[in-house]
């Protein structure tokens, strides 16, 4: 999530923005993936109907609005 956290905060330095995706995506690394794993199928069918189009516009606003969903809702590392 660090291209994200830059882009929010543009002063923030690469290595804050990078311990902060860290910090962040704690607790959420399996759902991450299971998001990943859920999108296959939807993948393969962009890339042969929408030439790669469509692949481009899923993958980042679907990463995009899980970085949203994180950012508001963080898990407290105890």
């Amino acid at each position: 999530m660090t291209f994200y956290i830059i882009a929010d905060d543009n002063t923030i330095r690469a290595m804050d923005a990078i311990d902060k995706s860290k910090t962040m995506m704690y607790g959420y690394k399996m759902k991450y993936f299971k998001m990943v794993l859920r999108f296959i199928g939807w993948c393969l069918l962009c890339l042969f109907l929408a030439l790669g189009i469509g692949f481009l516009w899923l993958i980042y606003v679907s990463n995009a609005k899980f970085y949203e969903d994180i950012k508001d809702n963080p898990i407290s590392i105890i």
